[in-house]
């Protein structure tokens, strides 16, 4: 069938089939933008490594906006581990400033640095085994936002003694 400038109902519907893809990818674009506001879309990347000597380890710490690696200058990072004997101290904390409550568990980082990651070496992890669970959160503020940008986030990392 044709209609009266000459174009069949099969043209149409091809034509209406291509449209389909190309709205919906414009409006993808808006939800993604949504998610890069200023202070939103932060996430804090914890690695720890082992270390030579039992329990040590050195946690790394990098902080993503909206997936592209940040300077860190300025960033707060607090990490509350859910057994304040699970982290002794910070050692050879490297582009920040820390400070500790073993009474809370409460390590405070904050970067010196504009660097894109920072870290911290310390003991985590006690006990009489070979290998220990250690859990907690982890909270981020970074200058420019009020309060936190993540706030308790959980983590768990299994640590082994030698």
């Amino acid at each position: 069938m044709r209609t009266d400038e000459g174009t069949t109902r099969r043209t149409l519907l091809k034509g209406a089939a291509w449209s389909v893809p190309a709205v919906a990818a414009a409006a993808a674009v808006p939800a993604r933008a949504a998610s890069c506001l200023p202070c939103e879309g932060y996430e804090v990347v914890q690695t720890f490594e082992k270390q030579t000597g039992a329990w040590q380890y050195r946690d790394t710490i990098t902080v993503t906006h909206c997936g592209e690696a940040i300077s860190l200058q300025g960033v707060v990072v607090t990490v509350k581990f859910s057994n304040p004997a699970d982290f002794d101290h910070a050692t050879n904390a490297d582009g920040m400033t820390t400070s500790y409550d073993p009474a809370t568990g409460v390590l405070t980082a904050t970067s010196t640095t504009s660097d894109t990651s920072m870290y911290f070496s310390g003991a985590i992890g006690h006990g009489n085994d070979d290998t220990h669970l250690v859990t907690g959160t982890v909270s981020l503020q970074v200058p420019g936002c009020d309060g936190f940008v993540i706030e308790n986030r959980p983590f768990a990392v299994q640590v082994v003694k030698n």
